[in-house]
């Protein structure tokens, strides 16, 4: 009975150690261009029949949990919506009525992250370049 127990505690305390891990993972904010996804036409330029894109993400800002990036996501998706840059983009024709799909919190761990740095800059920014599914064909 006290093995049993023993193994139960451990088990648990081994629990919250991957719990307390995975909260102290870094996530990012990834978000595209506003100036790229908002000029005329944008979307027609990168459509590729059921694809849009390849649209680039750069990192707007690094946290220490999904929360915190979810937070500040939806802050940038109301200031886009409030810039029309769907409207602008002419993203609706391809099915892609807000900006959500171009801000995305990623884990660090995120296979399609890379991290470059900017020409002059001696941090590297992670990056990464995603293909949107078209919802209608134009």
């Amino acid at each position: 009975m006290v093995l049993k127990m023993t193994r139960v505690s451990m088990a648990i305390f081994a629990v919250m150690l991957l719990a307390a891990a995975a909260q102290a993972e870094t996530w990012y904010l990834m978000a595209a261009d506003p100036n790229v996804i908002s000029q005329p036409q944008a979307a027609n330029m990168m459509s590729k029949g059921s694809m849009v894109g390849p649209v680039h993400f750069a990192s707007q800002g690094e946290f220490n949990s999904r929360g915190e990036c979810e937070t500040d996501r939806h802050k940038l998706v109301h200031e886009w919506r409030q810039h029309s840059i769907i409207a602008r983009g002419g993203w609706a024709k391809h099915g892609i009525n807000n900006p959500n799909a171009f801000a995305q919190c990623v884990s660090g761990a995120d296979p399609r992250l890379s991290k470059s740095a900017a020409a002059g800059d001696a941090k590297a920014v992670p990056a990464m370049d995603i293909l949107l599914h078209a919802r209608r064909r134009p």
